[in-house]
């Protein structure tokens, strides 16, 4: 409140003026009043930041399995997409909610009320982290498997093992080991997204060979060129077989090696010939891809499965909270012959 101070007269007071919420105004500049959040702004403020921290961990396991070219090569990326994607909407569902009711003759500003909106969240984020937790862990086992022991012949890798063997098979040619990468070697060919992955893999893991023992052999003896070519053709058939699409290129391009090739080949060393580098190496690549998957894989869901049961038991013990306030208030009403509702007493009549 504040004095006109046009008023004149002999002592008297001026006429009071009532502040209308504007701006005050003065020489030195502007100062704001600020007016006090409303009740809905602050029930939205409170319910964003906390399903903000809840998904804090999700979307950030989300985006680790995402920058793994491991991970996402073998697995896709529609399981972390779609936890970005439900964290996300249901943050913006809430908010649409709170607007909503707040609007409404429906009153969620009661203790009862914030109970049962948080109740019902909780229990949606720990039901679908839970759900969201299955396919990462079964990922993780059926990759892992795959990789360790079905290698060459389960549906999942028998392609880049097939692929994989027959740039070995030309890395290991006498004029294609000295070589810098098996990509300068006569017969290269390449074949996306193997290419890529296997290069990948080789820089980032120092590993060499998949699904294989060893992709270099003991000296062989020369051999006639038809056996060479008969046992070439004999694999890229079968992969041709059970759908590797890569088998039809390398026969038309006509790249399979020649008699004089691997009757050159051979090496007294067991270990395993990187493909596009020159550096030693002991490590198998499907064993550490293997164990990458399943560590990141397997880590990430068992954190979103733990996740999902902690929301849960937050989701149960606010259904008994409401529970007892409801029996409570029940009793009140007994007792009294009135009900609190919103910090008010309804007298019944």
């Amino acid at each position: 409140m504040t004095f006109d101070s046009t008023a004149s007269g002999s002592g008297a007071l001026p006429a009071p003026v009532v502040y209308d919420g504007s701006y005050e105004s003065s020489g030195r500049g502007k100062s704001i009043v600020p007016k006090s959040m409303t009740a809905k702004d602050m029930f939205a403020l409170v319910g964003f930041v906390v399903l903000a921290l809840i998904c804090l961990v999700p979307i950030w396991n989300a985006a680790l399995l995402l920058s793994s070219s491991n991970y996402v090569f073998w697995a896709g990326v529609s399981v972390p997409v779609l936890m970005i994607l439900f964290c996300v909407a249901v943050i913006l569902l809430y908010l649409y909610l709170v607007h909503r009711l707040f609007n409404t003759s429906m009153s969620i500003q009661s203790d009862q009320g914030i109970i049962t909106v948080a109740h019902g969240f909780m229990t949606l984020f720990g039901i679908t982290f839970l759900l969201f937790s299955l396919p990462l862990i079964r990922q993780s086992m059926e990759t892992y498997n795959n990789l360790m022991y079905r290698c060459e012949y389960s549906d999942q890798t028998h392609g880049l093992a097939e692929y994989s063997q027959v740039l070995g098979d030309m890395r290991a040619m006498s004029d294609c080991r000295p070589q810098e990468s098996v990509e300068m070697c006569v017969g290269y060919f390449s074949y996306s997204p193997y290419t890529k992955y296997l290069k990948n893999m080789e820089a980032s893991m120092r590993c060499s060979g998949f699904c294989a023992k060893s992709t270099r052999s003991p000296a062989v003896p020369p051999v006639n060129g038809t056996t060479v070519l008969t046992e070439f053709k004999g694999r890229l058939f079968q992969n041709r077989r059970v759908g590797s699409p890569h088998s039809v290129g390398l026969l038309a391009a006509g790249t399979a090696p020649t008699a004089s090739h691997v009757a050159r080949r051979g090496s007294t060393s067991d270990a395993p010939l990187p493909l596009f580098s020159n550096r030693t190496t002991d490590a198998f690549c499907a064993g550490l891809a293997a164990q990458d998957f399943s560590s990141l894989s397997g880590s990430v869901g068992k954190q979103t499965f733990f996740h999902g049961i902690y929301l849960l038991v937050v989701a149960i013990v606010l259904g008994f909270q409401r529970l007892l306030g409801m029996c409570m208030a029940g009793g009140m009403r007994m007792s009294t012959g009135s009900y609190p509702f919103d910090g008010k007493a309804t007298t019944i009549l």
